[in-house]
């Protein structure tokens, strides 16, 4: 008997070796307790409009784009009116107050893209001008945000009159940054 056991030694230490190993390469889905959460537009959900033109024009909608200069070389482009990103916020994430920013460009035509963000209870965060071509900062303001909520990202103000003219917002990621009573943020 303690032969065998003997011989399964060596497995078990390997097995279990591996087994730390994974769990400490494994992402951790526990967030900071200080600091800002990240939450990327390719992981959302896109949110399409259905509307009497979609037939005639089979590109809208929300994509995933290949962007080099996107987080992880992707972003989410939304190409019409009311075509929205739906984030869900992670379970772990605590009930306060949040400074609620958007990373996102914008591809103007006629003006900048507008874009609004709204809270599943109908909170209405605010809205941005996405009059950046490159990638920046947007913010919407500050919002209570509680864990699993979703908030969403929508398009306000969709402009197309053929290729090489049309307006587009293109977004890489939202950032929930914990506020505190006196307005800063982490």
């Amino acid at each position: 008997m303690n032969r065998n056991r003997s011989r399964l030694a060596p497995q078990l230490f390997a097995a279990t070796l591996l087994g730390f190993t994974l769990m400490a390469c494994s992402p951790t889905a526990d967030l900071p307790a200080e600091g800002a959460v990240q939450l990327e537009a390719t992981q959302a959900g896109i949110v399409p409009t259905l509307k009497p033109q979609a037939v005639a024009t089979p590109n809208t909608g929300g994509w995933v784009i290949n962007d080099p200069d996107a987080t992880d070389g992707q972003a989410v482009i939304l190409l019409g009116t009311r075509d929205a990103v739906r984030f869900v916020l992670p379970k772990n994430l605590k009930t306060r107050a949040y400074t609620v920013s958007i990373v996102g460009r914008g591809e103007a035509y006629q003006g900048a893209p507008i874009v609004e963000l709204t809270t599943d209870d109908g909170v209405r965060v605010g809205t941005a001008t996405l009059d950046n071509a490159t990638y920046d900062r947007r913010t919407f303001g500050r919002a209570t945000l509680h864990a699993g909520q979703t908030v969403t990202l929508s398009f306000l103000n969709d402009a197309y009159d053929g290729p090489g003219k049309d307006r587009n917002a293109v977004v890489d990621y939202l950032v929930l940054n914990q506020s505190h009573a006196n307005g800063s943020d982490d």
